[in-house]
């Protein structure tokens, strides 16, 4: 007997060991203190809420971060950005170099050669690039869409050549200061891919070099001509051609006239925006003569916004007895005096 009443002491004595170490009740901490169980595993499931809420935050912000992103050279032309959860990398998809007068052929090329996913890049007033910068170029980025070369002097119409050659993307263009009939006329089997142009003081070309180009582009949205480029014959040739056409930016043209843009108007039924800054010949006629028109009605978009600056024959007090006599119209103008 005494020997079973040493056995089950024995037995309890062992369980309740055994319980004093049981991970079920008990855990240690770091301190050597204790705590219960089921508060450690509150704090565990605290612990993943956060770590899911934070995953959530940052795949919020990665849904956020797919937006429009503005072409360099031309504030109206919007450009898909790619979701990208690093922020350094948009460097790889837009480049803007413009005014870099230290910017040469081989510093181009290192400068691009780490981007091969370009899509937009300026080069406006770079004097020092040449020929052999845009053959880095076109050799490297295939992807390129965007493209402003105005008032560079070095580039010739080989360079052209180079770039719709490599880049068989490129949509927007605009033209270096050297450019000529013969090189628009060698580019001209790509004129299908176009969408934008801008001619800022190209001397070299002509007017029938343009037109001759222009009817190679069926599928323009808008041109901006800076120079005396811009005549009737060529507004005219946009009518003909661009049925899609949106946007029109003349600035120091003075061979165009009210006639060339109510061709235009009357022709291209999409257009959006027309910008006329400093055009000498154009007057307030032009404006009445739109809303006159038969086609007006039959305009497939909601406004039609009219920019006017420095245009002496659009006086601004006339300009303003049009609005309010031609208030009910979806012709907006803007001026800017």
């Amino acid at each position: 007997m005494n020997r079973f009443i040493n056995f089950k002491k024995l037995t309890f004595s062992i369980f309740l060991i055994s319980l004093s170490f049981s991970p079920i009740f008990l855990m240690e901490d770091e301190a050597g203190g204790s705590e219960p169980m089921e508060q450690v595993e509150q704090e565990q499931q605290s612990t993943d809420q956060i770590q899911i809420s934070r995953k959530h935050s940052r795949e919020t912000k990665l849904a956020k971060s797919k937006k429009q992103k503005k072409s360099k050279f031309d504030p109206d032309i919007e450009i898909e950005e790619e979701e990208n959860d690093d922020e350094q990398k948009e460097n790889t998809l837009f480049l803007d170099l413009s005014l870099d007068f230290n910017l040469t052929d081989n510093k181009l090329r290192d400068t691009i050669g780490q981007r091969p996913n370009l899509q937009s890049l300026s080069l406006k007033l770079c004097n020092n690039i040449s020929d052999d910068g845009i053959r880095h170029l076109a050799e490297s980025c295939h992807e390129l869409k965007y493209l402003n070369l105005s008032y560079c002097q070095q580039i010739t119409d080989q360079g052209l050549i180079y770039l719709i050659f490599g880049c068989p993307k490129l949509e927007s263009l605009a033209f270096p200061k050297t450019t000529t009939d013969a090189g628009l006329n060698e580019i001209s089997y790509h004129g299908a891919c176009f969408r934008n142009l801008y001619f800022e003081d190209c001397p070299e070309i002509s007017e029938s070099g343009l037109i001759s180009f222009l009817n190679k582009c069926p599928n323009l949205r808008s041109i901006k001509i800076t120079t005396t480029l811009a005549t009737d014959n060529v507004l005219q040739c946009i009518a003909d051609t661009c049925k899609d056409f949106e946007k029109l930016y003349l600035e120091n043209c003075h061979r165009a006239t009210d006639n060339g843009i109510y061709a235009l108007i009357n022709g291209c039924l999409k257009l959006k925006k027309l910008h006329i800054d400093n055009c000498q010949l154009l007057t307030i006629n032009i404006l009445y003569n739109i809303v006159n028109s038969d086609n007006i009605v039959d305009r497939d978009h909601n406004d039609l916004s009219i920019f006017v600056k420095s245009c002496p024959f659009m006086n601004i007090n006339d300009i303003e007895v049009f609005k309010e006599n031609h208030s009910d119209t979806n012709i907006k103008i803007y001026t800017k005096f």
